[in-house]
């Protein structure tokens, strides 16, 4: 009978990274048929069936059986693949991480060749490992993968996840000249705030807790703030400022008032406080006197600026009335008996009034005497040069200065 004929197959295990030199390929036979035993020529010179320690290419067999039947067969031994893969990382405007000190970086790696499955050893800061293929919630810092497929071809990288520094906020506000406050005078809208922003990314918007919204801000009065600037990483700064001022400048008035409203010898004083001062406040009066006193004054209105060392005023009026209406003292009796001591009705202060007219009348209402204007010639107990008798008399005094006319009763004593 005729053998069967010759049939040669043949598997390849292909060429892995274990091997440094890239020479573990094999190639086993796998013969059929013919009158064994067989003999094998390879290409590289090898007579077993079988040939190990290969390096990438191809490869030629002859396999001949005992009645010198031939059979040839050719295998190609691969280098694997290369390991590669694609990488995507967070991006946030130039940064990985959107802020300063969080967490919200990622690393998605991608496997593009090797052979599968795949082993995953990441290495972080502050001790982080991890064996997934993807990372999330990073923070800054170094991570190092190294990946290894089943052909243990291993590849490593390195990324660098970056973080803007820390968004800082800087304030410039107003100073008032002296004392130490934002605003010079009290109750004024002269603050000033200007936002000024360091370590931000992108654009900028500021929020103030009265509804504001811009970084620089004028014409503010004094009071508390709440202030808060977001950049386009939604990183945010807060704070709450106080623009302050000097306590509103109040004036205390002692006054010593006028004996009466003609007679010039009041006295206004002065105690101020609030504001600011470093020695004094200065004092401007209705005459444009300077001190914080005035005297010789008479009854009526005055007015008065008093002024801080920032500039800051006040302007009152102050309102002196006399101690009574009329200036003059009316005796209530004379006696008029030529000892020289009381001989005359002396009207004092009636040299103020030169309009003045005296008039005196006896108990049944009849005029006795009356003066010439000012009263120049005192009233000495007579009428019309004869001597009036002892008794009650009424008077009535027109001082012609607008006021109601004085009217009473004078005593002739003898």
């Amino acid at each position: 009978t005729e053998p069967e004929a010759l049939v040669v197959d043949h598997i390849v295990t292909n060429i892995t990274c274990e091997s440094p030199g890239m020479d573990n390929g094999t190639i086993t036979l796998n013969v059929q048929g013919g009158a064994e035993p067989y003999s094998y020529l390879w290409s590289n010179g090898a007579t077993t069936r079988d040939i190990t320690g290969l390096t990438e290419g191809w490869y030629f067999v002859i396999v001949i059986d005992l009645y010198g039947c031939q059979k040839e067969d050719s295998a190609y031994v691969s280098l694997p693949p290369p390991l590669e893969f694609s990488k995507e990382v967070s991006e946030r405007n130039e940064f990985n991480i959107s802020c300063f000190g969080r967490n919200d970086a990622f690393i998605n790696i991608t496997m593009t060749s090797g052979e599968e499955p795949y082993v995953f050893n990441w290495t972080g800061p502050e001790g982080f490992t991890s064996n997934e293929s993807s990372l999330s919630q990073l923070y800054a810092g170094e991570y190092i993968l190294y990946v290894e497929d089943n052909n243990y071809c291993t590849v490593t990288d390195t990324t660098i996840i970056t973080q803007p520094d820390s968004l800082i906020m800087h304030l410039d506000i107003s100073e008032s000249d002296n004392g130490g406050y934002n605003i010079n005078c009290y109750g004024d809208n002269t603050g000033r705030v200007e936002i000024i922003p360091e370590n931000y990314v992108g654009d900028m918007d500021y929020y103030w807790t009265d509804g504001y919204m811009g970084s620089v801000r004028n014409e503010m009065p004094a009071g508390t703030y709440g202030i808060l600037m977001v950049d386009e990483n939604t990183c945010d700064v807060d704070t709450v400022i106080t623009l302050t001022q000097p306590e509103p400048i109040t004036l205390t008035y002692e006054i010593i008032q006028p004996f009466c409203k003609d007679m010039p010898d009041g006295e206004i004083s002065v105690q101020a406080a609030g504001g600011y001062v470093a020695t004094d406040y200065s004092y401007l009066w209705f005459d444009n006197s300077t001190s914080s006193y005035i005297d010789n004054i008479s009854a009526g209105l005055y007015w008065l600026t008093v002024t801080d060392d920032n500039g800051c005023s006040i302007t009152d009026t102050i309102m002196v009335s006399a101690e009574q209406e009329s200036c003059i003292t009316i005796p209530n009796a004379i006696s008029p008996n030529g000892d020289n001591i009381n001989d005359i009705w002396n009207i004092e202060m009636m040299e103020l009034y030169p309009e003045a007219e005296v008039k005196i009348f006896n108990r049944w209402g009849v005029i006795v005497w009356a003066s010439d204007k000012g009263y120049p010639v005192p009233w000495d107990g007579t009428s019309k040069g004869r001597k009036l008798p002892i008794d009650s008399y009424h008077y009535i005094i027109n001082l012609h200065d607008g006021t109601k006319p004085v009217i009473g009763n004078v005593t002739i004593i003898r």
